[in-house]
């Protein structure tokens, strides 16, 4: 018993484990196609309030910023990767500009860089606010949002201010950062931290849950499919009893007459057995197994006979056997004399003082 409790235990271990891992390697799947939706949608949602933002601070008497042309420059007239600027107080001065800030800043044109460059020094990006609009713009998926916002002085000193969840801005990821002015001087960078739990959809829970339950369901049926075979078999006579013929009340008279055996009387009808030591009443195994016996030629059944027809579904050992033999064996003692001998590959049902004992044949 402890040995079926432990085997049981294994398997039902192992069908969670299956479980678990394919509900990990599909709710990985939703994830990351998440985070990569989110990642693209959130830098066109941020690059939007950027420029809302400027055109909110291009308060000029002839704007310059909101009705800029959108011409394309060719490779020749972009902003080269070195600024020269002449600036009062600091004079002239060469500013090397690195190549990802240039091709991430949002203006091709230089005049407007430059346009950007006057609007932020007279009125500067608020971190509160970008986030506050940011959040806005993008629909609530289960992350944690914050903002930097990084400014580079004409002496090329950087000061940073932000906004949102810094506590866990160090475990964030970077999704991306975007740059404003001439010298891209202006640095515009989004962080978003992700709660697993909250990246999912209702739909996508419901799958993940209906997944773990079938796979765990599918490995404990394969590990006992033959119990599971035996269940369904069962419940589909429960159900469908109209797919075993009845044979008609005469044909079940003539089918089921009392037999004499050794001695013994036995009703088919009421599996009662008479012997001259008193009765007894069979149930619906042993009566079973001593039609086989009365039937059998010389009482005598090989044992893999008996097993094939009380258990059909080779469901059986040798102890569950012997098991069998030893209680049909008792409900004969309580009758009569009868008694049933073990010969080697068969059980011989005879009287004690019977000694001839037919011995069954060996088929090739």
């Amino acid at each position: 018993m402890k040995r079926k409790k432990s085997v049981r235990w294994i398997e039902g271990s192992i069908a969670i484990l299956f479980g678990v891992v394919c509900v990990f390697l599909v709710g990985k799947y939703y994830y990351n196609v998440h985070i990569s939706s989110f990642k693209g949608t959130a830098r066109q949602e941020c690059i939007k309030v950027l420029e809302q933002e400027l055109l909110k601070r291009d308060n000029m008497k002839e704007s310059l910023y909101s009705n800029r042309s959108q011409a394309v420059l060719s490779k020749e007239e972009m902003v080269k990767d070195t600024v020269e600027l002449n600036i009062t107080g600091v004079g002239k001065r060469s500013y090397a500009i690195p190549i990802h800030r240039r091709l991430n800043n949002l203006e091709v044109l230089p005049e407007y860089r430059v346009t950007q460059s006057y609007i932020l020094l007279l009125s500067p990006l608020s971190a509160d606010t970008l986030l506050h609009s940011w959040q806005k713009s993008v629909s609530d998926s289960g992350l944690r949002l914050s903002v930097r916002v990084g400014v580079t002085d004409f002496f090329e000193k950087e000061t940073f201010s932000y906004a949102g969840d810094t506590v866990h801005l160090a475990d964030a990821d970077s999704l991306f950062s975007c740059y404003l002015g001439m010298r891209s001087e202006v640095e515009v960078t989004g962080f978003a931290s992700y709660l697993w739990y909250r990246m999912f959809t209702e739909d996508e829970w419901y799958t993940l849950f209906f997944l773990f339950f079938a796979v765990s369901g599918l490995v404990m049926v394969v590990a006992n499919f033959r119990s599971v075979l035996r269940w369904l078999r069962i419940g589909l006579h429960k159900l469908f009893p109209s797919w075993i013929s009845l044979p008609s009340m005469e044909t079940a008279k003539e089918a089921s007459p009392v037999l004499v055996v050794q001695g013994l009387t036995f009703c088919p009808n009421n599996h009662m057995l008479i012997g001259e030591n008193g009765k007894t009443k069979l149930n619906p195994q042993m009566a079973c197994l001593f039609m086989l016996f009365a039937k059998a030629e010389g009482h005598q059944l090989p044992k893999v006979d008996i097993m094939e027809h009380l258990w059909p579904d080779g469901n059986c050992t040798i102890h569950s056997l012997h098991s069998a033999i030893s209680r049909l064996r008792k409900e004969l003692h309580a009758c009569s004399d009868v008694d049933i001998l073990d010969v080697s590959v068969a059980y011989k049902l005879c009287r004690p003082k019977e000694d001839e004992i037919v011995m069954p044949t060996e088929q090739p």
